[in-house]
Formats: C-alpha cells, sequence, structure tokens
C-alpha cells in the first residue's frame, strides 16, 4: 500500500467539491472514529453523485489496476485496505481539524451579525 500523497489530497478536494461537502453540516466533534463515521455516512448517502472519481481516487490510493472492479468489492474488504493506506489517519484528522475551525468562523460570524 502506497503512502497517501499531495494529488490524493487534490482529487479528494474535486470529490467533496463536487458532492457538496462543505454545505452539508457534517459534526466533526468528538473522536477521530465518530467523525470518520459521520463523514462516511454522508460519502455513502452522496456517492453516486461522484461515483466515476471516487473509484479512480480509491484505485489509485489502493493500487488497483482497474477502478471498474471497486464496485464489485466487498465493503470489508475496500474498508481492511483503506485502513492500511499510510497517512490516511492524518488526512482525516486535519480534515476534521478543518471543519471544527470553518464551523467556530462561521459561528463566530453570524455571532457578530446578531450584535
Amino acid at each position: 500500500m502506497r503512502e497517501f500523497n499531495l494529488e490524493d489530497v487534490f482529487m479528494a478536494s474535486r470529490i467533496f467539491k463536487k458532492i457538496g461537502i462543505k454545505d452539508a453540516g457534517i459534526n466533526f466533534e468528538g473522536s477521530q472514529e465518530e467523525a470518520g463515521g459521520r463523514l462516511f455516512l454522508f460519502l455513502i448517502e452522496n456517492i453516486d453523485q461522484a461515483r466515476e472519481e471516487i473509484c479512480e481516487f480509491l484505485a489509485q490510493i489502493l493500487e488497483i489496476d482497474n477502478p471498474e472492479k471497486l464496485p464489485t468489492m466487498s465493503i470489508k474488504e475496500l474498508m481492511s485496505k483503506f485502513n492500511k493506506i499510510e497517512g490516511m489517519r492524518n488526512f482525516l484528522e486535519l480534515l476534521r481539524q478543518s471543519m471544527k475551525l470553518k464551523l467556530a468562523n462561521l459561528y463566530s460570524e453570524d455571532t457578530e451579525k446578531v450584535d
């Protein structure tokens, strides 16, 4: 399994934009596992909006030659491979922290408007 790299971040960004994660209102409070679970649930609910991009992204980071094989793989197998990616936990933690900061900034802007 290869390391998670900057190109992966770019591709993830394109996917997140396409499925509207920025405006999803996902709660990133709590543990990394809880936040990751909420993110995963959101992705599952909206996966159809970026099917090709997600398959291409996962195939690249999981080192699978043909992205078309991904939809037929078991979720258990995919999650097992996904959890072995070096740097993935750090990326998810940075994403969680970024979303918490963004939510804090939005709250502060709304509070200033009320005063």
